[in-house]
């Protein structure tokens, strides 16, 4: 048996993908649709980032929660060590 022959004329060609610019942004909090330069939305006033690949803002890092998280902790490992382990 041969196989049944195909048109070639009615293949598709999927390795071409097309590129579409992404042209506004999405809030991550209030899903309210931005231009790119915006740096601040205007629904619910939180600073956002640059877009992803699908066109949502991302969320600009809380380094600051970091910094007093790491003070706070500092501090209360001190207080241990003097209150427990200085007799």
């Amino acid at each position: 048996m041969t196989p049944p022959e195909t048109d070639n004329s009615k293949q598709v060609d999927h390795t071409r993908v097309r590129v579409v610019p992404i042209m506004t942004k999405r809030c991550p909090y209030c899903s309210t649709i931005l231009a790119l330069s915006e740096k601040v939305c205007p629904g619910c006033k939180n600073k956002i980032g640059d877009p992803d690949k699908e066109g949502i803002a991302k969320i600009p890092g809380r380094w600051k929660s970091y910094v007093y998280f790491l003070i706070a902790f500092a501090i209360a490992a001190g207080y241990f060590y003097w209150a427990f382990f200085l007799k």
